[in-house]
């Protein structure tokens, strides 16, 4: 099973930042970062896996092979918050002509969305703080985000919060 090779890499890569901490008691800075991508390499996979087997499980579902049809499957790749997830996705073709992707309708992400939702929330509360280019690194990802993606997501929120608008405008009395 691939979740127990995950988690060996994980113990792996733990214990081979341990070793290199007792030969260097002082680098405890190193020891902190390679656990940490340590555990978000793991968590990454694990998202991988699990998406994977639902594709999967959608593909062997018998109410989906009296509708649709399966074309091809594509790897997929997805920025989150713990690192780049890849997964498998099938392409299905429906009885009425349509396409569809059915693992990404049913995780709620869009037809050319590569940010997860957690990815997205962690972006805006840290581009409140910082930089656009700032809250970008502070995504571990691999694929890389731009500023101009961190301010994309911000001015879509901002389109979502409504503007209250006066009732009446003011006037001045004396213009000087």
């Amino acid at each position: 099973m691939a979740i127990v090779a995950l988690l060996e890499q994980l113990v792996k890569g733990i214990l081979d930042a341990e070793e290199k901490f007792f030969s260097n008691p002082k680098d405890f800075y190193s020891l902190e970062t390679a656990v940490k991508s340590s555990a978000e390499a793991f968590s990454a996979g694990f998202l991988g896996e699990v998406l994977s087997s639902m594709d999967k499980q959608i593909f062997e579902n018998s109410w989906r092979k009296g509708t649709y049809n399966a074309q091809r499957k594509r790897i997929r790749s997805m920025i989150s918050s713990v690192g780049d997830v890849t997964f498998d996705c099938t392409y299905y073709r429906k009885t009425d002509g349509s396409y569809h992707y059915l693992l990404e309708e049913i995780i709620g992400l869009g037809k050319h969305e590569r940010v997860s939702a957690a990815a997205e929330v962690m972006l805006l509360l840290e581009a409140l703080k910082t930089s656009y280019a700032e809250a970008a690194r502070s995504i571990p990802s691999k694929m890389g985000l731009t500023k101009t993606t961190v301010m994309n997501y911000v001015h879509g929120v901002a389109e979502e919060i409504p503007f209250e608008v006066p009732e009446e405008k003011r006037t001045c009395k004396y213009l000087h």
